[in-house]
């Protein structure tokens, strides 16, 4: 029997770069696999031309716009960062940028005014010792008072604020309601920390946690009534597995649906359809865990 074509949806996340300034113990992204070729991100040239090639793809049913999500590592470290957000927005595309906002000015988002729509700042955690122990800090600690501000001077720049954490056995019994009611985002996401083979092994059964644990943090924020207008999205380990389309810095597609990343051929010389088709992407899963969100 023919295997089904599968199709892409409206949301990718592309990790432009492998490098980040924080060294967080449960990173996902610590170890992609770039063998024979050692390269720490593509071109400009050749992010524009993957870029080119998901605005080509037609748009799943009823969908008018997709959504381009730019992850690393940290983005903020790729030098042309800038140039490639203006550019999927001028293609038609909405843009997202996750980061761990350390490196964030007002000035850096005054030069992604009107190409950025979205903003995901990574926020696990408002106590001092518990980024420590995490691993989220480089040097000196950046204030929790700086994400609160970053946030506020984006929405002035008619930028949609998303915050992402990361629920770990460090983090799990805190209470982070006053930040995220201060912050204010639009979406709130919680994941359960996952483990994925060759990415965070060693340090994974210090951060690991139990479904049980999971949910207590969940209800303890959801009980705070937060705020009606911030959604929460909890994922936990198999809402994660296999329900997003990802793209690593050397141009491919790479999936964790056994617990391990899988890769495609490059895109650029492969083409987009064809790579596509060499990973697993479980649509129902990407659909129950909101994945397709009115982010336009």
């Amino acid at each position: 029997m023919e295997a089904k074509m599968k199709y892409l949806p409206e949301s990718i996340n592309y990790h432009l770069i492998h490098t980040c300034n924080f060294h967080c113990k449960y990173c996902f992204a610590k170890n992609y696999d770039f063998k024979p070729v050692i390269k720490p991100m593509l071109s400009k040239i050749e992010m524009k031309k993957i870029i080119n090639m998901i605005v080509k793809e037609p748009l799943p049913y009823q969908i008018s716009k997709r959504k381009l999500t730019f992850t690393g590592g940290e983005p903020l470290l790729c030098p042309y960062l800038h140039e490639i957000i203006a550019y999927a927005h001028e293609q038609g595309l909405i843009t997202m940028l996750v980061t761990n906002g350390s490196l964030l000015t007002q000035q850096y988002l005054d030069g992604l005014k009107g190409n950025l729509d979205w903003l995901a700042l990574s926020i696990d955690s408002d106590t001092p010792s518990i980024l420590r122990n995490i691993g989220r800090v480089n040097g000196q600690m950046t204030p929790c008072k700086h994400y609160i501000e970053i946030a506020r001077y984006a929405k002035t720049l008619g930028m949609r604020i998303k915050i992402n954490t990361v629920v770990n056995r460090y983090n799990y019994k805190e209470n982070l309601s006053n930040l995220i009611q201060k912050i204010s985002p639009e979406r709130w996401k919680i994941l359960q920390v996952t483990q994925v083979k060759n990415q965070n092994d060693n340090d994974f059964t210090e951060l690991e946690i139990t479904e049980e644990q999971f949910k207590t943090f969940i209800e303890r924020h959801s009980n705070q009534k937060i705020n009606d207008k911030i959604k929460i999205i909890p994922e936990q380990v198999e809402d994660i597995r296999g329900s997003y389309v990802m793209i690593d810095p050397i141009g491919r597609f790479f999936d964790s649906m056994n617990g391990e990343y899988h890769f495609s051929n490059p895109i650029p010389e492969n083409g987009l359809s064809h790579a596509f088709q060499q990973v697993i992407f479980d649509l129902e899963k990407f659909q129950r865990r909101g994945g397709n969100y009115a982010f336009n």
